[in-house]
C-alpha cells in the first residue's frame, strides 16, 4: 500500500470505470436533489 510520488501515474481502464461513476453518482444526486 506504498504510495510512490515519483512514479509516472498509469491510468488503467478499470480507473476510468471508478472514475465514470463516481461523476454519474454526483450527477444523479445533483438531479435528485433539484426534481425531489
Amino acid at each position: 500500500m506504498g504510495y510512490n510520488p515519483q512514479r509516472k501515474f498509469k491510468a488503467r481502464p478499470t480507473d476510468y470505470i471508478v472514475l465514470a461513476i463516481g461523476m454519474l453518482t454526483a450527477a444523479a444526486l445533483v438531479v435528485w436533489g433539484f426534481m425531489s
